[in-house]
């Protein structure tokens, strides 16, 4: 007699580890994305003491601002080639 509650398929359990890595990735490049930013800020301050540039809301914006200027211009090269 085989039980109805038997071990799931090994397909099954494929596409759920599947799902957990999609999940995770998008979960790391959306904390990298937020947090690029305070890092770069940050590593100004440590290679160049003399810019001390504040860690507020502004600088923060602004920088993003910069990394996202900086990858639309090395994508838009990468297409014309």
């Amino acid at each position: 007699m085989k039980c109805v509650l038997d071990v799931p398929s090994r397909s099954f359990i494929l596409l759920t580890m599947k799902i957990a890595m999609y999940l995770l990735m998008a979960a790391g490049l959306l904390v990298l994305f937020f947090l690029a930013p305070l890092i770069t800020i940050w590593s100004l301050n440590i290679l160049f003491p003399s810019l001390a540039i504040p860690y507020t809301i502004w600088t923060y914006l602004a920088m993003l601002w910069v990394h996202s200027s900086a990858i639309g211009i090395y994508y838009r090269g990468s297409k014309d080639k």
